[in-house]
């Protein structure tokens, strides 16, 4: 179980998630934002069956973070790979944010304040693609949503998913000269959890320790 979750944060995005609560995007977003950044996430979000290349609930929201484990701090300090701060920062560390929260705490609240939609939660699985279980006719709606290929495990993403879909974005796409609608993204999901701000520290990206390795984050 996490000891502690951090959320890396644009700092223009932070006062929506410290007064407001969770904004959440479609795990087909992340795919798509894989797709044109080159490098962030992973464009099999929601692989249900390897073999047939065929997806299942890609539409639902997810939120994402990182856990840290007891096995993450020696002296009072959390030890972060750096490719954590490529992902969701770029080169642009002076706008970036780290927000902590106390697991246990985090997940009381979220709980408490939990809407009428189901839930899902917990850390993913990281394996190879070629050993993903085919789930497209499973009975259990997140399951293709918790696991990832095994090169993202540096991530140790703990993540929350939401039962309802996502409404769609659509857009035209010119073919054979003629214009069919596509699906082009969806619009995100806003998770009412208001005052996050009291049980979370912020921390500033530029400000922590690097090593040339890991960022270093003092409790």
């Amino acid at each position: 179980m996490p000891k502690y979750l951090i959320k890396f944060i644009k700092e223009e995005h932070l006062e929506y998630l410290l007064t407001k609560g969770l904004y959440m995007n479609a795990a087909m977003y992340y795919a798509l934002m894989e797709e044109k950044k080159g490098k962030q996430l992973d464009k099999y979000e929601g692989l249900a069956s390897p073999t047939h290349l065929m997806y299942k609930n890609r539409n639902r929201p997810v939120w994402c973070c990182t856990a840290i484990e007891d096995n993450d701090i020696k002296n009072n300090t959390i030890k972060l790979d750096e490719r954590l701060f490529e992902d969701f920062f770029d080169d642009d560390l002076e706008n970036g944010c780290l927000v902590l929260f106390e697991y246990k705490s985090f997940l009381e609240y979220f709980l408490a304040n939990k809407d009428e939609y189901r839930a899902a939660y917990g850390c993913i699985n990281y394996l190879p693609y070629r050993y993903f279980k085919d789930c497209f006719v499973s009975d259990d709606w997140s399951d293709c949503i918790f696991r990832k290929n095994i090169s993202y495990s540096y991530q140790t993403e703990f993540r929350i998913a939401i039962d309802r879909a996502c409404e769609e974005i659509v857009g035209e796409r010119e073919i054979d000269g003629k214009n069919y609608e596509v699906l082009k993204s969806y619009h995100p999901y806003h998770f009412s959890l208001p005052n996050l701000g009291k049980i979370s520290k912020v921390y500033k990206a530029n400000e922590l320790y690097y090593d040339g390795n890991y960022y270093f984050l003092r409790l």
